[in-house]
């Protein structure tokens, strides 16, 4: 007992002078810049973003798992660790063929988890919807569909398709997971289904689809999405309409350009299937990866519109993912210039932009004005403000610079340029 005591005691205190250092540290590590809160960032775990003048901007993580497929926790967990996060929506997407938990839980009913989950978010503020991940392998992959109305429909076995011989070639040819027999017997039949089957069933619900994990290294080793003459089909036939250009803690610049080349929504996801917190750690200030959705209101109907309508972005890493007609207006909501004013009898106007979102820009100057304080690009921290003195020349009522946003990407090879702008209170 005494040791369990003083062994919590150390831990107390180890906690305490961490969340110090990384208090103290996001205070002076860029110089003027100050947080707007003064809680340490290991604590500041909402994902926030401002709305722009058009659309409200949320928080989505539209690729999750559970026990009634292949991940670790029950469905209401999910709901709890979107809540912690702020996130304002949830998809539960279960793989209809893969199903490793089958002898413990047989899951007759696809909706199940849906329904755990929606229960469990009943009078809070997260929108939990319908999903389900079909899973083939090459030249298929994986596809999700949010906005199923029944996910029973979707999966199919077919239990005489082959005989035992090509059954157990089958079997032989899969990876080695580890699974029984049975499991694996279980994902080979419902995979006989034609993808092309599974597809149009869905887009008859009304789903919104999008390709899951394009580059992941199983099915892609070198990397790159393998893009076969189906997809590129469902792509042209727009049965196809997202793209994952982030999964987990991986990035893929090879989908971001698909998404750009096929007029497809850019989605970020975690995939999670153990605790968001052993993955991504937001107790030291990480995040999981989030599709931002640009919407009219928080409601079903408008979340998929604006699904459908593309108008989303990627949040991965404390970086932005999307096209520029997205990320400019976002990125114009989050900096503001909050004061302007010149030093006493000089040409340098003081500036203090203020951050209202959980990105920390990297803002690098491209006017003629010197940034008399940094030398290269600075960091407006999340949810903080950062003071620039800018050495304009001559007094000017107004002042106006470009900047490029070096954690902003409208491509993979091009990083957000916007103009900040503000009246000099003292100008002569």
């Amino acid at each position: 007992m005494h040791y369990q005591l003083a062994r919590g005691s150390i831990v107390l205190t180890l906690t305490l002078i961490l969340n110090l250092c990384l208090a103290l540290s996001q205070a002076y590590a860029h110089g003027k810049a100050e947080p707007l809160v003064p809680t340490p960032a290991s604590l500041q775990r909402d994902m926030v973003f401002p709305n722009t003048a058009d659309y409200l901007v949320l928080t989505a993580d539209l690729h999750t798992h559970t026990v009634f497929s292949d991940g670790h926790v029950w469905p209401n967990v999910r709901v709890e660790e979107g809540l912690r996060d702020g996130l304002d929506i949830l998809a539960i997407t279960e793989h209809l063929e893969w199903q490793p938990h089958r002898a413990d839980l047989p899951n007759p009913d696809r909706n199940r988890a849906y329904a755990i989950a929606q229960e469990a978010a009943t009078d809070e503020p997260i929108l939990v919807v319908p999903g389900v991940e079909i899973t083939r392998e090459l030249p298929t992959g994986h596809i999700n569909a949010i906005f199923v109305e029944d996910a029973n429909p979707l999966v199919q076995l077919d239990a005489g398709a082959d005989d035992e011989a090509g059954m157990a070639a089958r079997l032989d040819a899969l990876p080695d997971w580890g699974s029984e027999r049975e499991v694996n017997e279980y994902y080979v039949r419902t995979g006989l289904w034609a993808a092309d089957a599974a597809v149009s069933a869905a887009n008859g619900q009304g789903a919104f689809l999008f390709w899951n994990h394009p580059s992941w290294s199983e099915q892609a080793p070198d990397g790159k999405p393998p893009v076969s003459p189906q997809h590129q089909r469902w792509f042209s036939e727009k049965l196809l309409h997202g793209i994952e250009v982030v999964n987990g803690v991986s990035y893929s610049p090879e989908s971001f350009q698909l998404a750009i080349d096929n007029d497809l929504a850019l989605i970020g996801t975690s995939d999670v299937h153990d605790l968001i917190d052993w993955d991504y750690l937001p107790e030291l200030g990480g995040h999981r990866p989030v599709t931002l959705v640009f919407a009219t209101s928080a409601q079903m109907t408008a979340v998929r519109a604006a699904l459908f309508a593309k108008r989303t972005a990627v949040w991965f890493q404390d970086t932005l993912l999307g096209r520029e007609r997205e990320l400019a207006p976002l990125v114009k909501a989050s900096i503001v210039v909050t004061s302007a004013h010149y030093l006493p009898e000089t040409t340098l106007v003081q500036v203090r932009l203020e951050n209202r979102s959980s990105v920390p820009f990297q803002l690098q100057n491209l006017s003629n004005f010197g940034d008399q304080n940094n030398p290269g690009p600075v960091t407006l921290p999340a949810l903080g403000t950062l003071t620039l003195e800018l050495a304009t020349g001559v007094r000017l009522a107004e002042i106006s610079w470009p900047v490029r946003v070096v954690n902003a990407y409208t491509t993979p090879n091009t990083q957000l340029v916007i103009t900040l702008s503000s009246p000099v209170a003292d100008a002569e």
